[in-house]
């Protein structure tokens, strides 16, 4: 796994030693070695401001890094693997979990919510902009839409053949786009859920997606080795 700081002066990676390697994105260098972990990290995140990072991974924990001091602190409450994470801006952090439940946590690490919807394991997690919404896809197939601050199942979207395997909304909430086992990156309304286009993008599963920072293209990485950029209001591959 691996993530960009916001002022994508920095790379961190995770690997199966167990490590998180913070870099200089320009030269390479490493900056930091995050240890201590009890098993590989799967998912990372840093926080808008750059004081921290945050990891989910093999050991059923999310992990909160502080970058300035060098400690973290450990989340617990998850069952299984913590397959992905997310932060606000206001730092609250999401993670999502094999055990099919969502997890909402302050920076400190106290619990404030836990959502449950997802018949199977949950594979993706993204705020909106603002941090009001919560959007997750599954191995249930589904893209649930979520309200942070109740709580709350908002719409549950039978999205996929087999795993929605990741989710991401664009830059100013108003579209999700999902991408699962199907090889289909579909794009939904979020204000109805409504399907606004279907592509067939890739011959095997979509591992990855995300919007473009002006919402214009969404890029895809696929298990049949291709990236795919397609005009997100027109559908169409580019």
């Amino acid at each position: 796994c691996s993530a960009f700081s916001p002022d994508s002066k920095y790379i961190a990676t995770g690997g199966f030693d167990k490590k998180i390697i913070i870099r200089d994105a320009l030269t390479g260098s490493v900056i930091k070695e995050l240890t201590g972990l009890k098993d590989f990290p799967l998912s990372l995140v840093f926080s808008f401001d750059g004081n921290y990072l945050i990891s989910g991974g093999k050991d059923a924990k999310v992990t909160v890094w502080n970058l300035q001091t060098g400690k973290n602190i450990s989340l617990s409450g998850h069952t299984s693997d913590v397959t992905s994470v997310d932060i606000t801006r206001s730092n609250h952090i999401a993670s999502a979990s094999k055990d099919k439940t969502i997890r909402i946590w302050d920076i400190k690490g106290t619990l404030i919510s836990k959502l449950t919807g997802h018949t199977k394991e949950v594979n993706s997690v993204q705020f909106n902009y603002d941090g009001t919404r919560l959007v997750s896809g599954g191995a249930d197939g589904k893209v649930i839409e979520w309200d942070v601050n109740s709580a709350t199942l908002i719409r549950s979207i039978e999205a996929h053949d087999g795993w929605t395997r990741c989710v991401a909304f664009n830059y100013n909430g108003t579209l999700i786009a999902s991408g699962g086992d199907d090889g289909r990156i579909q794009i939904w309304n979020s204000s109805d859920g409504k399907l606004q286009n279907s592509i067939i993008a890739h011959s095997k599963w979509v591992q990855t997606l995300a919007f473009s920072p002006d919402g214009k293209y969404i890029v895809s990485g696929g298990h049949d080795n291709y990236l795919v950029l397609i005009n997100s209001s027109t559908g169409s591959i580019v």
